[in-house]
């Protein structure tokens, strides 16, 4: 999923029902994970921080600024400190995380915004409590896995 700019992010975000309230664990540990593999490695990484609301990024000249954020208030950031070069491979693991979580895909097949937020929150939370005492670094791999396991199959999700 193609994202132009942060306004975009964001209204792709809350268009799919995620909020700075209702953002899950999953959710957050997929989106870190997709972060670390677009932004090069070596001069450009993602940090791993305790509080994934919160995601960091670091280069050979800082150690820690804003990823991604879901603040108190809120609002969604997207490295407010970047420049276009720099904000594209942000925007990018975001479009990512979306088409994982199924997004895209959902709205071909004709469900409403309300209807996907409210399966993707179910699928998230349901995978949460099955990888219970996994490793933190297993969870959004097989989150992921599991949603593009489930975009392959004929299996159709009807919102109830």
């Amino acid at each position: 999923m193609k994202i132009t700019n942060n306004d975009h992010a964001r209204a792709l975000i809350a268009a799919a029902g995620i909020t700075t309230d209702n953002v899950t664990r999953a959710q957050l540990e997929l989106l870190w994970y997709k972060l670390s593999l677009q932004l090069p490695s070596g001069t450009y990484a993602m940090n791993m921080g305790v509080d994934l609301k919160f995601m960091t990024c670091r280069t050979d000249q800082w150690h820690s600024r804003e990823a991604v954020s879901f603040n108190q208030d809120g609002f969604i950031g997207f490295a407010g400190w970047a420049d276009s070069s720099n904000i594209k491979p942000i925007l990018d693991a975001v479009g990512e995380w979306l088409e994982v979580l199924g997004i895209g895909q959902c709205r071909k097949q004709g469900l409403k915004d309300h209807e996907i937020a409210h399966l993707v929150n179910n699928v998230t939370l349901h995978l949460q409590r099955k990888l219970v005492g996994t490793p933190q670094c297993l969870r959004g791999i097989v989150s992921a896995a599991v949603v593009a396991s489930l975009e392959k199959s004929s299996l159709r999700i009807d919102a109830q």
